[in-house]
């Protein structure tokens, strides 16, 4: 007669059944990390849903993306500042100017940002096809102003309470719940409601970090790991068994991480490259593209250190023109890794909770660059080259929507784009507050 264990007896009665096979068996983190919350959901289907935190950091102005300042687009509801969408020449004087575009939003007509008007460089589809269920927040008070505090609290709002990725996580039936970038907030603030951990991957061989925890200097060949995992299973197979509980839970586990082994994460790691290239040309295309009323006629538009045409202090570049300050500046290998590490984390199945980062300035160049906190970054300036960085993430975001749907991953995935504030243009236009 089967024995109807509540879920935390479960979990209790095989914590204290790893404690003796993980040493019998010679995996001990892996026995660690795969069987903490999903062996107590042994009768469970597979989790489908994802969770993908993309990180803004340093907190770039928001409103040449998703901050819609004038969602109505009536004059009445709006009063212009020291902040624009578009620059317009005006008496031989270049200014940027507030401009939107009616894109049909939840069944109604919302002026968003001019850059969802555009399509992506590389032949994907237009951008506005990417708001298909999307939420725009136009800004709140979170009370701190602190960059750091702020990413975290954009996905882990109580310091008492869960991540919403160890959420996730938590209901994960994947080899590792939760993955992220060592560099990104959200991924250090990782919470979850049971004990679990998440594990953190640096953006250049994320792969290698990815099987650290399961302590592979113990399986010196493929036949040691075939041999330790079927001895595991069948153990876990008694263990249930004597309880009259159900393996299914664990061995879907052990199966999906000997699934990852087998497969070869040698290939995985040159799968990633590939995408890392991949990610790459397509930002590249992105930068180079004409986008109207923002690239337009740049050989005119000379920052010079005062506002609005400010660039950066110090840069190398100061005496030249946006036109060739742009073509010195090259893709951020940040945006290029983090769309890469979710494309191949989703397609592969080895997480169901990712947390990266775009990397703190939008492009580089070799004379000094432009840092998302734009405190000191002209209005002319960063209309161009903020812009710019959000049309690459759009980019690479069209790559990944066309990269995912086929799997049907993409229609069970949750984006959520966040930064740390909203900013206050000074007055002057020479830059931003928080």
């Amino acid at each position: 007669m089967k024995i109807n264990h509540s879920r935390r007896k479960f979990l209790n009665d095989t914590s204290k059944f790893m404690a003796v096979s993980t040493y019998m068996f010679g995996l001990e983190n892996l026995l660690g990390i795969l069987m903490q919350q999903q062996v107590a959901r042994a009768d469970d289907a597979a989790y489908p849903y994802k969770y993908v935190n993309i990180l803004t950091p340093n907190g770039p102005p928001r409103w040449y993306f998703d901050q819609p300042l004038n969602p109505s687009g009536a004059a009445s509801h709006f009063m212009p500042g020291a902040f624009g969408t578009n620059l317009v020449n005006v008496g031989g004087v270049w200014k940027s100017v507030y401009k939107t575009k009616a894109v049909n939003f939840g069944g109604v007509s919302v002026h968003l940002a001019p850059i969802w008007s555009l399509k992506s460089a590389t032949g994907g589809a237009d951008f506005a096809s990417l708001l298909d269920n999307a939420v725009m927040i136009r800004g709140l008070n979170m009370d701190l102003d602190g960059h750091l505090v702020n990413q975290q609290r954009n996905i882990r709002p109580f310091a008492a309470a869960p991540s919403v990725s160890g959420l996730v996580g938590s209901a994960s039936s994947a080899p590792s719940p939760s993955i992220g970038f060592s560099s990104a907030a959200t991924t250090r603030v990782f919470k979850s409601p049971v004990s679990m951990g998440g594990v953190a991957v640096t953006k250049a061989s994320p792969v290698k970090d990815l099987i650290l925890p399961f302590n592979v200097a113990q399986i010196v060949k493929k036949d040691d790991l075939d041999f330790s995992i079927k001895q595991a299973l069948s153990a876990i197979d008694r263990h249930v068994a004597e309880r009259g509980l159900s393996s299914t839970g664990s061995e879907k586990s052990l199966n999906s991480t000997y699934d990852m082994f087998a497969r070869n994460l040698d290939i995985f790691q040159s799968k990633y490259t590939g995408l890392v290239a991949k990610y790459t040309a397509i930002i590249e295309a992105e930068m180079r593209a004409e986008f109207p009323g923002v690239t337009t006629d740049l050989a005119s538009i000379k920052p010079d250190g005062k506002a609005p045409f400010s660039y950066a202090s110090g840069d190398a570049f100061k005496t030249g023109n946006m036109k060739t300050i742009l073509a010195k500046m090259t893709p951020s290998d940040s945006i290029a890794q983090a769309f890469a590490f979710i494309e191949f984390a989703l397609t592969e199945n080895l997480t169901s909770s990712i947390t990266v980062d775009l990397g703190g300035a939008p492009v580089t160049n070799p004379g000094g660059g432009i840092s998302n906190d734009q405190h000191y970054v002209g209005t002319v300036v960063s209309t161009v080259v903020t812009s710019i960085f959000y049309r690459c993430a759009l980019g690479c975001l069209s790559e990944l929507k066309t990269a995912l749907t086929p799997g049907g991953i993409y229609g069970k995935t949750v984006i959520h784009f966040t930064s740390e504030f909203s900013r206050t243009p000074h007055v002057d236009m020479a830059g931003t507050n928080h």
